[in-house]
């Protein structure tokens, strides 16, 4: 049991134990119950309950000098004196306490802790980053997905910045001779270098997020770092003479078994131990040497980190990024501190300087200032995604904003194939604003208009529709090709035209006969290969389908004339053209172009469906160009089947060749039906490429200028003519108008930013494309970058690779 007697100090006059009226403070001594009182000193008693409620625990090392014995039998020298030191436990009223403390807090200036119980670490809160989740916010097109960044980062830099002059506060005493007097607070001008630089390249909006998210992180790790300082250099000898608060005295806690099992409550077992998130009150702020626990280390690394942070600001910089090429950088993500990552190129920085040796203080103090990886480091023929870094799983993706669409994926797909890394890649389409009458009708007449290139970003969702319609377009150059074949080898019986092809002609003139001709299996399957082999001339399978004899081939001799011909003559002039230049018998070229157009023009447009349909995939079939050339073979198919019924005779049966090409009519209607439904299904798939449908199936896509590995980076682009328009365009006064980039501006910063100059160039060529580039997907550019932590598909996208240019339309 405790006792306790009351004390008096006389030899030692301890500055803070007097107050008022130059009186000692009241001081009882912890005894334990073996202690006997000497003569003379005071007698103990036990401590009550209740005496203990308004106390604190105080530690007194006593000194106290003891003069030596000069003189014994055998020595008369003067032996001097010795301190004698005792550690004294004892206990002082709380009021008494805090007077302690403030007069300690004084001495040292009011700026350093003296209390670990109210040391304002304790008060810094960490900051939190608002995502910018997109469909949660009905974020819909580039108008509002700029406006919705520039208002998170508006709200976060009151937050930030009132955060950062608090840290300072509470470590200024290890930190004020980093910066000149009156440099903290911050104050609201801190920030006068990101909003200048908005203005010089408005493209990389979105990097603003990214530069406030880092000062967040960055000031995070500088509290988390922080707190784990217990020392001082150099403290004031006045507060500390020889006594150490320890804080309030009680009870010995013990974690005891509960009493009853009956009626448990699993909320009895709460002991109030363990970690606590303050420490006790009234426990002195204890100063270890920096010599131990390598708090000199520590301390270092706090002020570093709390430099870096008010570095990050000035060092940004975004006017040239959109002349930067495209590079992938190891970093890593995922419950790791800023100093691990990778340095991002929006910073300006040499290697050396100041925040690259304070990016990452724990590297530079080991000599590895080489493995601060950033995009100015990367060198291509040595790359250090080329060597194994599996501590690392997040590749930054730089240089892709203002970059052409294709050439940006074509980039990036190359890049992973030569470092060998992982992951998809999916471009999601932005509408310019609200979609309006305007814009509604400019976006389906682009949509329309690249609808043939757009196929080819998206050829891997429809994979199992691509082998099911090739199979089908297979079948139709099959039913081409014996079209092909019945019309080189029948034809008008009355039809005699002669035709003089040199000695080896035979018979007098050009004759057909009604038998319908089969193409041998050989030979079907030798042009079916020859078609889809690679690119296919117009009238090559015709004419060897023609030669069969000396006089078939005729035939196929005067459809290679007139494919020859200059294209600007219509195909009806470009036979009589043929036909005048050759000795005709059986009448004058014009009679005989007008009895044998008909055949010649359902050749020509049998072979022109045979081009439209000869693609490698899906993605490369033009279905508009294909609608168009099966009417125009349906029509051909209509004047030819009624110039044969005209001179068979009215009613009569058209023979075995008009039932084949009937029912081959018949199979271009089904063909035609069939392609439309596919063309449905693809702009099904399309719709949810844009990005209020994708943002709904992927309401987790989040934007970290990167993509972990294996997981799936996201483009977001529109098309040129739009982000010109809302560049450049500047609002009227009605309330209503806010599309352009100087409304959004002035709607979250003020009017004065209204008076900057916006400079900006848009190229003719558009955006950072590839220098020669034709490649119609270049007409979109990439303004900014989301990702999801799992791969889209399988595909690598290398179906971008099949063209560089325009499809026919």
């Amino acid at each position: 049991m405790l006792i306790h007697i009351r004390l008096q100090i006389p030899l030692v006059r301890i500055t803070l134990f007097f107050f008022s009226k130059n009186q000692q403070i009241d001081l009882w001594e912890l005894l334990s119950e073996e202690y006997a009182a000497k003569p003379g000193e005071p007698v103990s008693s036990k401590i009550p309950k209740e005496f203990l409620e308004d106390k604190v625990v105080l530690l007194f090392l006593e000194c106290i000098l003891e003069t030596l014995k000069n003189c014994d039998v055998n020595d008369c020298s003067d032996k001097g004196a010795r301190l004698n030191f005792s550690i004294r436990k004892l206990l002082i009223e709380r009021e008494k306490a805090d007077e302690i403390l403030r007069k300690e807090k004084k001495i040292a200036n009011n700026s350093k802790p003296v209390c670990r119980h109210k040391h304002p670490k304790f008060d810094l809160n960490m900051l939190h980053m608002q995502k910018l989740n997109l469909f949660a916010h009905g974020i819909k097109n580039v108008s509002r997905f700029w406006e919705h960044i520039l208002k998170i980062t508006h709200t976060q830099w009151y937050q930030l910045i009132e955060a950062m002059s608090e840290s300072y506060r509470a470590y200024s005493y290890l930190l004020k001779d980093l910066y000149p007097a009156g440099q903290f607070p911050f104050g609201w001008d801190y920030n006068f270098n990101i909003a200048d630089d908005r203005l010089k390249n408005p493209l990389a909006i979105q990097h603003e997020y990214d530069v406030v998210y880092d000062l967040v992180q960055s000031h995070n790790e500088f509290i988390d770092t922080a707190c784990r300082l217990e020392a001082e250099c150099c403290p004031e000898t006045g507060r500390f003479p020889r006594h150490i608060l320890l804080g309030i005295p009680g009870k010995k806690k013990t974690a005891m078994k509960p009493d009853s099992k009956k009626n448990f409550d699993p909320l009895v077992v709460n002991y109030d131990m363990g970690a606590t998130v303050r420490p006790l009150p009234y426990r002195h702020h204890f100063i270890y040497s920096m010599l131990f626990n390598r708090q000199n280390d520590v301390l270092r690394k706090v002020r570093s980190l709390h430099y870096r942070t008010w570095l990050l600001a000035y060092r940004y910089r975004n006017d040239d990024l959109m002349k930067k090429d495209i590079r992938i950088t190891p970093s890593r993500s995922r419950g790791c501190a800023l100093s691990d990552k990778a340095v991002p190129y929006y910073y300006a920085f040499e290697y050396g300087d100041d925040l690259h040796r304070n990016w990452s203080f724990d590297k530079t103090v080991k000599n590895r200032l080489s493995q601060v990886h950033s995009y100015k480091f990367i060198n291509s023929e040595n790359h250090p995604l080329g060597y194994r870094m599996d501590s690392y799983n997040f590749y930054r993706v730089e240089g892709i904003l203002g970059k052409g669409l294709g050439s940006c994926m074509k980039e990036l797909i190359r890049q992973k194939r030569d470092l060998g890394i992982t992951f998809g890649i999916e471009p999601v389409f932005l509408p310019p604003a609200e979609i309006n009458k305007e814009y509604q009708d400019q976006i389906a007449s682009i949509i329309e208009e690249y609808w043939q290139s757009l196929m080819r970003l998206f050829l891997c969702k429809f994979k199992d529709l691509d082998v099911i319609f090739m199979v089908l377009l297979a079948g139709l150059i099959q039913f081409l090709l014996n079209c092909l074949s019945s019309l080189a080898n029948t034809g008008a019986r009355e039809m005699s035209v002669y035709i003089p092809q040199g000695e080896k002609a035979g018979g007098d003139g050009l004759r057909f006969d009604r038998k319908f001709v089969r193409i041998e299996k050989d030979l079907s399957e030798k042009l079916l290969k020859t078609v889809r082999a690679g690119k296919y001339n117009k009238g090559k399978a015709f004419k060897e389908l023609a030669i069969k004899t000396e006089t078939t081939s005729l035939m196929g001799n005067l459809y290679e004339g007139i494919i020859r011909e200059p294209g600007k003559n219509s195909l009806y002039d470009q036979t009589c053209r043929v036909l005048s230049r050759m000795e005709l018998k059986g009448g004058d070229a014009q009679d005989i172009a007008n009895k044998i157009y008909p055949a010649v023009s359902l050749i020509d447009n049998a072979e022109e469906l045979i081009i439209s349909a000869n693609v490698n995939s899906v993605a490369e079939f033009n279905f508009s160009l294909f609608n168009e050339k099966t009417v125009k073979f349906n029509d051909a198919f209509e004047q030819y089947y009624s110039r044969e019924k005209d001179q068979t005779g009215a009613g009569e049966p058209a023979g075995q060749q008009q039932i084949a090409l009937s029912a081959f009519a018949g199979m271009t209607g089904l063909v035609a039906n069939t392609v439309n439904e596919v063309k449905k299904r693809i702009d099904n798939i399309l719709k949810g490429f844009r990005l209020e449908g994708y943002s709904r199936s992927h309401p987790g896509m989040q934007h970290l200028c990167g993509v972990p590995e294996a997981g799936t980076l996201i483009l977001l682009y529109t098309h040129k003519r739009f982000l010109k328009d809302l560049l450049l365009k500047c609002p009227g006064p009605k309330k209503e108008q806010t599309t352009g980039l100087k409304h959004t501006v002035s709607h979250v910063y003020g009017d004065n930013f209204l008076e900057k100059k916006i400079e900006l160039v848009i190229p003719e060529g558009g955006y950072g494309a590839i220098a020669g580039s034709h490649d119609p997907l270049d007409d979109f550019v990439v303004i900014a970058d989301f990702c999801i932590p799992n791969m889209c598909c399988d595909s690598d996208c290398s179906d971008l690779e099949s063209t560089d240019s325009h499809v026919e339309k």
